[in-house]
């Protein structure tokens, strides 16, 4: 389940609840926004929390009364029937096509459903109550990305040159909240010694998040939302490959990255620098996002998910290299205002042993890399790539 709620509605929640049910249930809203649902029996059988967010959404979670557990279920199945959206639909991108349709065409209709879901995400990041919205609408925000640069053909250049300065800027304003969110996650909040390192991230991860929400409420963000409609309209019209089946494009991106990957990533030696394997993860992820975007619309879903699997596990490793070495930096960026500290003396002691698991980590992604790659860039991956796509 969704951290920001189970099902999600633009409409009034409690209305919609009430046409969803039987006539015979029972539907009183409390003044703390808490919907109470009876049965026909007016035995109270479920609450139903509601979280409204800027921009109109309303986020409903479900919580049963003890021995009504299964009529909460079948509730939830009414409200899903009566119009109310289960939270997996937040964040489906997927969107249906055809291998002989032209590629402008379905790339345009993924980006724009892209773009909806990052838009979709913005009210909850600048609420800044859950950081899954943050992180959703950064995902969503590098697929955008990624189709535009990998299906290129299919895009004018200038409309799709804007596009993408448009989404990087976006995506620039989040990664410092981002990254902190995560760092100190990783924290234990049980070490004592620690407790001025977190103080002090949480200090930087409210200024950055501060800043980040001055920036989301500028009229450049604001015009966002249309600049990027209006440019992806724009962009699908009249380009090189308007008339290239989509399959024939995607299938055409798909093994050249592939390729890049493999080729890129066989150059790797374990003592190189964190920037060969972030630029290899990069990669990493315009593949998956091609895969998971048009290959499992448009190719055999089998062999596409077996590729998807393989790409993952080599992620993973690299994500891990990544997350230790940014998190590392930003540890020993704290030091001087440690030490000026009362307890900075300690503190500085538990953040080197930190900085030092961090290392530790980072070198066990290192060696975990060659077989995750080897996985990936095998005979076995190499045929399928080339049968599917060829």
């Amino acid at each position: 389940m969704s951290a920001r709620g189970e099902l999600f509605t633009y409409a009034d929640a409690a209305a919609q609840v009430r046409a969803a049910l039987p006539p015979s249930y029972g539907v009183t809203r409390a003044p703390d926004g808490v919907i109470d649902v009876r049965d026909e029996r007016q035995k109270l059988v479920c609450r139903i929390r509601v979280r409204v967010l800027a921009g109109g959404s309303q986020w409903l979670t479900l919580t049963p009364l003890r021995g009504y557990e299964r009529k909460c279920e079948r509730i939830r199945c009414w409200l899903e029937r009566g119009g109310l959206r289960p939270s997996w639909q937040w964040k489906q991108a997927r969107v249906p096509m055809v291998v002989d349709e032209p590629a402008n065409v379905a790339a345009a209709r993924v980006l724009q459903r892209l773009l909806e879901i990052q838009q979709a995400n913005l009210p909850g990041v600048l609420v800044g109550e859950d950081p899954e919205f943050l992180h959703d609408l950064r995902v969503a925000n590098r697929r955008a990305r990624s189709v535009v640069r990998q299906m290129r053909a299919a895009f004018l250049p200038e409309p799709a040159a804007r596009i993408v300065a448009e989404l990087r800027w976006l995506g620039a304003q989040t990664g410092a909240t981002r990254d902190l969110e995560v760092l100190l996650v990783t924290l234990d909040p049980a070490t004592a010694e620690l407790a001025p390192v977190r103080l002090l991230l949480e200090r930087r991860l409210a200024r950055a998040r501060a800043e980040m929400t001055v920036t989301l409420r500028s009229p450049r963000a604001a015009q966002l939302d249309r600049t990027l409609t209006r440019l992806a309209q724009d962009a699908a019209q009249r380009a090189p490959a308007a008339a290239l089946p989509v399959a024939e494009l995607a299938a055409a991106r798909i093994r050249r990255l592939h390729r890049s990957i493999v080729r890129a990533g066989g150059a790797i030696s374990a003592p190189m620098e964190p920037q060969a394997y972030h630029a290899l993860r990069k990669q990493g992820k315009e593949l998956r996002y091609l895969l998971e975007l048009f290959g499992l619309a448009l190719f055999d879903n089998t062999a596409v998910s077996e590729l998807i699997t393989a790409l993952k596990e080599l992620q993973d490793v690299l994500g891990r290299h990544q997350d230790c070495a940014v998190h590392a930096t930003t540890l020993r960026q704290l030091a001087p205002e440690l030490a000026a500290q009362a307890g900075g003396a300690a503190a500085l002691l538990a953040t080197g042993a930190v900085i030092a698991r961090l290392e530790t980590q980072q070198a066990e992604a290192r060696e975990h890399f060659e077989s995750s790659f080897n996985v990936f860039a095998s005979a076995r991956q190499r045929k399928l790539v080339a049968r599917v796509f060829d």
